[in-house]
């Protein structure tokens, strides 16, 4: 009878001391996969932060609005030369009228006013030269205050999509923080659970040698 009650005391002992050895390996391996989250999480975290160092958001916008405060500047300049050029536009106008009285002149004064109507045919054409060039010089300021608008549009567009992407990039470092947390925490959960079923398992073997000692 003494011998089944050591016999049954050592068995018991013995998955004691394996249920132990199961806790204590357990605990090992839930150090190193926290280790290589931590690790892991830690590399994705420095990843992000290099990659918007690199991309240096605060310089580049500041820079967008530089261009854009630049842009600004020579639509301006285009402003008055489109200005300048409505002036010009309208003194050939008047050139050419009085180019015409001048040749309608010199018709009435006939062999006197031949010469006469000579200077105000040259003055007619220089005034429709004028006229010409500065049609085509208000075309091409248009056409450059077309592109300003545009390149400030995309400079805009650029300008805010980095913003998209700094807020993106700090999201993703809060949601990594929390994932590591609650990962954390998930660890430790199934820690627990599998330390209190042992211990469970450990308190009724204690029990069980005691009451058959």
């Amino acid at each position: 009878m003494g011998d089944g009650s050591c016999e049954r005391e050592r068995l018991a002992l013995g998955e004691l001391q394996a249920d132990l050895v199961f806790v204590r390996n357990y605990i090992v391996q839930l150090e190193e996969i926290n280790r290589m989250h931590d690790r892991d999480i830690g590399s994705m975290t420095e990843i992000l932060r290099t990659r918007m160092e690199r991309i240096d958001v605060p310089t580049m916008i500041r820079k967008g609005q530089e261009s854009i405060a630049n842009l600004e500047r020579f639509q301006s300049v285009l402003e008055r030369i489109s200005a300048i050029g409505l002036e010009i536009r309208e003194i050939s106008t008047q050139v050419n009228l009085l180019s015409i009285n001048a040749a309608i002149e010199a018709a009435h004064a006939k062999e006197a006013g031949r010469g006469f109507a000579v200077v105000a045919e040259e003055i007619k054409k220089l005034s429709d030269r004028t006229r010409k060039s500065v049609e085509e010089i208000s075309k091409t300021v248009a056409s450059i205050g077309a592109e300003l608008g545009a390149m400030r549009e995309s400079i805009e567009d650029v300008q805010h999509r980095i913003g998209e992407m700094q807020d993106f990039s700090e999201k993703i470092e809060q949601s990594v923080a929390h994932m590591k947390n609650v990962s954390s925490g998930n660890l430790l959960k199934r820690f627990l659970g599998i330390v209190v079923g042992r211990s469970d398992r450990m308190t009724q073997l204690i029990r069980s040698v005691f009451s058959k000692a």
